[in-house]
């Protein structure tokens, strides 16, 4: 059998990761690596495939559509995973035997199925950690400073940390009059911010059913309110 060209090239979307390209990539992960167990994290990986059903439900209506999703030769329905999230929320759910907190990272490949652009393929690497079984506001500074750290680490530049409570934001949507059930979609509208233009927000705003006046106050009143550069406190490992 004889391939052509466009046969022996990555499926649309992946690549092929030479050593010049790799090594330099490898060091990346170290350095994460570093910083994230320099916080007491353990590193955690789970299969690339997941039961489509489980990846279905706790994804959005944008993502449910990037799903690389397909039938086994038992038929079964599964997907690769597109974020790490999903996974390691179904392993703490069944492993009622990990004591908590729970402080994991991981570096690994998720996938998604979105038009690949310029520096952004359907396969990728995704670095994360999760903080789990616990309420205290040092949980949320510490998994803030990891992120810091983390950036700092890998030399990334100047950068700025924006911080943003779910609870503030229900209440902007209440004093608006937007709907419980609106709310989701408004907000996966607002995760675009920075991504999209904001003409572009409106338009999407709209099409939802709110008026024109209520999206512009609504957009107006997400500008950020307070910028961080650094971290407030640098954490050890305790929560």
């Amino acid at each position: 059998m004889v391939f052509d060209d466009k046969d022996l090239r990555p499926v649309r979307g992946m690549r092929d990761l030479t050593p010049e390209e790799y090594y330099p990539m490898l060091q990346v992960f170290d350095k994460l690596a570093r910083v994230a167990e320099s916080f007491g994290y353990l590193r955690v990986e789970t299969p690339a495939l997941e039961h489509y059903e489980i990846l279905r439900a706790k994804a959005g209506e944008d993502v449910i559509n990037e799903i690389y999703y397909f039938k086994d030769k038992a038929g079964r329905e599964v997907g690769l995973r597109f974020d790490m999230t999903v996974p390691v929320a179904r392993v703490v759910s069944y492993r009622v035997d990990v004591p908590k907190p729970i402080r994991w990272y991981y570096i690994t490949k998720v996938w998604r199925y979105d038009e690949p652009q310029h520096g952004r393929y359907r396969e990728f690497h995704q670095f994360g950690i999760e903080f789990i079984g616990s309420s205290s506001v040092r949980a949320d500074a510490e998994v803030l400073a990891v992120g810091v750290e983390a950036l700092r680490a890998i030399g990334i530049g100047d950068f700025r940390v924006r911080i943003n409570d779910r609870r503030v934001v229900d209440q902007l949507l209440g004093k608006l009059g937007i709907s419980n059930e609106l709310r989701p979609n408004v907000l996966r509208i607002m995760d675009k911010r920075g991504k999209v233009p904001d003409d572009e927000l409106l338009k999407m705003l709209r099409d939802l059913g709110l008026s024109n006046d209520i999206a512009r106050r609504f957009l107006g009143l997400l500008t950020p309110v307070r910028v961080l550069t650094r971290p407030l406190i640098r954490l050890g490992n305790s929560a």
